[in-house]
């Protein structure tokens, strides 16, 4: 089953893409990571699957995952398919290569210190994106968006007739 966000994560990570999504699981939103694929499925085909149905991808970087043609490959994908990709550093390290090329421009997320609290929030940041809303755009800004927040579920009446504008 694919989720509202795509997990992409080194398998040395994985204590923190399980953290992660659980964090999510509590607060209602469907997340997706490769440990939901079951013995005998085709992971490939599955992982696929998820990244296209999610609108959200959240890359959990580190040291190993800055090292994988995989994740490099999940990240391209999420790009060219226009997902908002949230960068998480969970190593303190700037991306080179194909990851510099591709987050250069985005603002990070970090979490390698005090990653547990530091997850809460993301986690808070990320359901408030999922179930729209009018902090779901302040979530998208403070997740590192330029755009507004992907509709992802329908959304109830507005609040105002006309746009709303902040200076």
């Amino acid at each position: 089953m694919a989720g509202e966000i795509f997990i992409s994560y080194r398998r040395s990570d994985q204590d923190k893409a399980r953290l992660l999504h659980a964090l999510l699981k509590q607060r209602g939103v469907d997340a997706w990571y490769d440990a939901l694929v079951g013995a005998g499925e085709d992971w490939r085909h599955k992982t696929a699957q998820a990244l296209g149905a999610a609108p959200i991808f959240v890359l959990l970087f580190s040291k190993v995952a800055s090292e994988s043609d995989d994740i490099s490959k999940e990240l391209a994908a999420a790009t060219f398919s226009k997902k908002l990709v949230i960068p998480v550093r969970i190593d303190d390290i700037k991306p080179e290569g194909a990851f510099l090329y591709e987050l250069a421009s985005r603002n990070w997320f970090d979490a390698f210190e005090g990653t547990e609290a530091r997850f809460e929030i993301l986690a808070d940041k990320l359901a408030a994106l999922v179930k729209g809303g009018p902090e779901a755009d302040v979530a998208a800004f403070n997740l590192g968006s330029a755009q507004p927040a992907p509709v992802i579920k329908p959304a109830g009446r507005p609040l105002f007739k006309q746009p709303l504008v902040l200076a």
